[in-house]
């Protein structure tokens, strides 16, 4: 089964990315398996026919029309009354807008026609609906944070960024931490992560992966429904339900049953630089799983290990697309991504206090605010190291390719003695 999903993701990402029609080609090496009596790598191959006739089908299955899209982020100023509206058409291209007078009138999830500079409402989603009604009972809860953070609660919890200066995005993409603005699989990994512990007291395995898939849609219906999140969610139930039928976690397996699931379903996000990264990132992860696991790297050394690599997986797409890169990455993660794990935390226990203990919500909502003063003052630290500007980034692939060879081979050698 395991090979089968792996063949299939194999096989869409060629077909899409290459445009190679593979079609034939696994139609013929199932029936040679067949004639062969390899009824396991002939089931493969019939399946990846299967999956390919599937996909084609899907591409060709325009889910919008000409003009029509779905928002996936809304940003009012209200000094003039102006609204942005970043909306995603049928090939998941973002497109911006800008209207006036329309406060509070759309939301993100609403599908929308826009032409000749007019905005018209199209449908609103059962789960734009029911994230409107999650949305106003935590604003209350939000809004009565300090606001030299709740802008910063309401971006990696609602997915509103709207509220991000234009100084804190630059500060933290220079920093190498824009992701952290933005829901995706850390934060549904973070949020995984301190739901699983709140639930070791339950003991019956099923029963306490299907609360934490409950978690996580109710997570996904908040944050919007947008392709970062559902990738995430997608990438998220496919480690749960792989770790409930085998006891343990392959990510390469994970990854590679989400891509297809989220290939046929969603085949529009395939063109998305953010699917691209995300995806990429993933298998620099798996790696340095791996690597840990073979060279016994302890924890330091494997977290550096990790996020170099994923830069490394990132590049190609990132100087493609005419982007920069930060090195210095590999060690601001190490400080902010745990700095926002116990933000999160904190921020949990700040919504249970502040209906049961005020007092004790005041206390948290004041070590929320320093430690969001800490992430600022550390994105400020790191940000004024170098960057790679786009024409160095061959240069600095080559040299990274040439350390971990290196960083693997040093490694085999003590094994080894």
């Amino acid at each position: 089964m395991i090979l089968i999903f792996i063949l299939i993701s194999l096989n869409l990402s060629i077909q899409y990315y290459f445009k190679l029609n593979l079609i034939y080609l696994n139609t013929t090496l199932a029936l040679f398996f067949i004639i062969k009596n390899n009824k396991h790598l002939a089931l493969s191959f019939i399946f990846c026919t299967l999956f390919l006739l599937s996909f084609q089908a899907r591409l060709n299955f325009k889910t919008l029309e000409k003009n029509i899209y779905k928002i996936v982020n809304i940003k009012h100023f209200k000094k003039d009354s102006k609204t942005i509206i970043e909306a995603i058409d049928n090939t998941a291209n973002t497109h911006k807008s800008y209207f006036k007078n329309i406060e509070n009138i759309f939301k993100v999830g609403d599908t929308v026609k826009i032409k000749n500079q007019k905005i018209k409402l199209i449908k609103r989603s059962f789960f734009s609906k029911l994230r409107e009604k999650y949305t106003n009972a935590l604003n209350i809860f939000l809004n009565s944070l300090n606001p030299s953070y709740s802008h910063f609660s309401k971006a990696i919890i609602l997915n509103i960024k709207s509220e991000i200066t234009k100084y804190e995005k630059t500060l933290f993409q220079n920093a190498g931490i824009a992701h952290i603005l933005v829901v995706s699989g850390l934060h549904f990994y973070l949020i995984s992560l301190i739901s699983y512990y709140l639930l070791l007291i339950i003991t019956n395995e099923k029963l306490k992966y299907s609360i934490l898939s409950t978690i996580l849609l109710n997570y996904l219906i908040l944050t919007g429904f947008t392709p970062s999140t559902l990738r995430a969610f997608l990438m998220t139930e496919s480690l749960i339900i792989y770790k409930l039928i085998y006891g343990k976690i392959n990510l390469i397996s994970c990854l590679s049953i989400s891509f297809t699931i989220n290939s046929i379903a969603f085949p529009e996000t395939l063109n998305s630089i953010g699917f691209q990264l995300s995806y990429l990132a993933t298998m620099g992860i798996s790696v340095a799983v791996h690597l840990k696991n073979r060279y016994g790297l302890n924890k330091l050394m494997s977290s550096m290990l990790t996020t170099f690599f994923i830069q490394i997986f990132t590049l190609p797409v990132i100087y493609v697309n005419n982007f920069d890169l930060t090195p210095i990455s590999v060690l601001s993660n190490l400080i902010i991504i745990p700095l926002t794990l116990i933000f999160l935390i904190i921020t949990i226990l700040s919504l249970i206090t502040y209906y049961s203990n005020l007092n004790l919500f005041f206390l948290l909502d004041l070590i929320n605010a320093y430690i969001f003063q800490t992430i600022k003052i550390t994105a400020t630290l790191f940000s004024k190291f170098f960057i790679v500007k786009h024409h160095q980034i061959p240069t600095f692939l080559t040299l990274s390719v040439v350390l971990i060879t290196y960083i693997i081979y040093n490694n085999e050698i003590k094994k080894i003695k």
